[in-house]
């Protein structure tokens, strides 16, 4: 006989559960992709070290004396936007970003407090970012729009006007070429260098800076690949010498 295998047989598995296709959908809330709203990378926000900044710059001590009293002359707040505005363009050029210059303004308020405005944020003063058809304000960019200027003309010291189109080729090459300088250049490089240490007596320095003027555009002109933080470091009284 032969052997039979008892097989338990299994209930039968329960239907499935039929969902009413209309209900479900009623309750399903669909979200368009501009609803969908992603989280974008979190934006580079430099750590100004405001006093650090001062520290490092020649006239920084008495600008700190200035700020240590609780108070913050003219003359001193001007030299102070001359030595923050520096810094600004060597590490971003002459055109850093808006979140930059907001980074940066806070950080002034932050560390000497009583500059802050009552209004606002309490930055403002130093900068205010470009609301449609307003431009950007503030001492820092009214500097670095200065800055541009300033350094776009010493680039373009020999650059020929649209209306000198049409002269002959002998006055296109008096046009283009500098004139001679007045000074050897062992005299130009011992000059220069003074002038990374020195921003006072003030006639010295203008007298300096009227001095190396020629040899100076002529080394801006075969260094034009360079970016506006490289000149300043060569040449950093371009940027806070008065009628320069």
């Amino acid at each position: 006989m032969d052997s039979a295998i008892s097989v338990t047989q299994l209930p039968d598995a329960p239907p499935p559960i039929m969902c009413n296709q209309q209900a479900s959908t009623s309750n399903v809330t669909a979200i368009s992709p501009s609803e969908n709203t992603e989280i974008s990378p979190k934006r580079f926000k430099p750590d100004f070290n405001i006093r650090s900044i001062l520290e490092k710059s020649i006239p920084g001590e008495n600008i700190l004396k200035d700020l240590g009293s609780g108070n913050l002359s003219r003359n001193n707040r001007l030299k102070m936007v001359q030595i923050l505005v520096a810094e600004l363009m060597t590490m971003f050029g002459d055109r850093p970003k808006s979140d930059i210059k907001i980074a940066m303004a806070r950080a002034v308020i932050e560390e000497f407090p009583f500059l802050k405005d009552e209004e606002g944020q309490g930055f403002e003063a130093w900068y205010t970012p470009g609301k449609g058809l307003h431009s950007a304000t503030g001492w820092l960019e009214e500097k670095l729009r200065n800055m541009r200027r300033r350094i776009n003309q010493e680039k373009n010291k020999t650059n020929i006007s649209s209306s000198s189109a049409t002269v002959s080729k002998s006055k296109l090459v008096q046009f283009t070429s500098l004139p001679e300088s007045s000074i050897s250049e062992e005299d130009y490089e011992g000059m220069v260098e003074w002038l990374k240490h020195h921003v006072e007596p003030l006639t010295k320095v203008k007298e300096f800076m009227s001095k190396t003027s020629v040899k100076r555009a002529s080394w801006i002109r075969e260094h034009s690949d360079l970016s506006v933080g490289a000149i300043l470091k060569e040449h950093p009284r371009l940027i806070d010498t008065p009628g320069m």
